[in-house]
């Protein structure tokens, strides 16, 4: 009987049918419904997969040692690591644990008798080719939202990083990095905020605090008019001679304008950088890079 079964599931009308079925659903992923509809399928895996194992490592007697160490550690590391989505479930969070859910069904399905592993197959396979055309193409903040495509067709000119990017972040950063290439030496201190680490790295200049985004200090909410204090005591003691601004972190807003007014009295010279430069006498500047005269 199981032979019986499985040669179905192997047969050509089962084969072909399959097929076209993978291929309509990557074609409707590019709507808006299909696009959720996959996406959405595919996220209650990790709590899913997990019962389920569970369940197998209570009920199944017939496991080996081996089987049973090795599913407990699957499922545990996965489920850890899908904790990683909370409290900020944004959708490039899933990709992060994606690999580990592929793992962890892997396991579970090679454990139920009788699995239809062709069927199986054909799932993931909409699953993989879903994630190459439709999330490895797309903008990585639309991830689990909609498809947003994206130009990535520039190289950004910086030896500490070869990434391809959109040009105009490309043509963005090669300016800002040039800029304080002419103010401040390899290795020195610099100050970047709000919510720029990239700047640090891109400048190949050290970062004089433990902050990588500035919602994350203690006391960003609970005492902004000491926390300009400490920065300004900061900028003193280290002799910082230069620093960056990004006029709109992605977390933690603009920099406070009690603490703008501090860097423009000792900062007097700057220059602005805008993504869009065709803008600027309409926006505010993306960066600003101002120095000690």
């Amino acid at each position: 009987v199981r032979a019986k079964s499985e040669s179905v599931w192997r047969g050509p009308i089962f084969v072909s049918v399959a097929a076209i079925a993978c291929f309509l659903m990557i074609v409707i992923a590019g709507t808006p419904s299909g696009y959720s509809a996959i996406w959405y399928s595919a996220r209650p895996i990790v709590p899913l997969v997990t019962l389920i194992g569970s369940w197998m490592l209570v009920t199944r007697s017939d496991l080996t040692s081996v089987q049973r160490q090795t599913l407990f550690v699957v499922l545990a590391i996965t489920s850890t690591v899908s904790l990683l989505q909370y409290p900020y479930s944004f959708g490039v969070y899933f990709c992060y644990v994606a690999p580990l859910v592929l793992l962890a069904a892997s396991h579970v399905t090679t454990l139920i008798p009788h699995s239809l592993r062709y069927l199986q197959l054909g799932t993931l396979v909409v699953y993989l080719v879903f994630a190459v055309v439709w999330l490895n193409r797309g903008y990585v903040r639309s991830i689990g939202v909609s498809y947003v495509h994206i130009d990535e067709t520039a190289t950004m000119k910086s030896p500490r990083a070869s990434l391809t990017v959109p040009a105009i972040e490309s043509r963005l950063y090669a300016n800002v990095v040039d800029e304080i290439s002419r103010h401040a030496k390899p290795g020195s201190f610099i100050y970047a905020t709000s919510d720029c680490p990239e700047i640090y790295f891109l400048s190949d200049c050290r970062n004089p605090t433990r902050t990588f985004y500035d919602f994350f200090d203690s006391d960003f909410e609970s005492d902004p008019v000491g926390r300009v204090e400490r920065q300004v005591k900061m900028l003193k003691a280290q002799e910082i001679n230069l620093v960056v601004i990004r006029w709109m972190g992605e977390f933690s807003g603009p920099p406070s304008e009690e603490f703008l007014l501090q860097l423009h009295s000792h900062f007097p010279a700057g220059k602005h950088f805008w993504l869009y430069p065709e803008r600027a006498a309409m926006a505010t500047p993306t960066f600003s890079v101002i120095w000690r005269e």
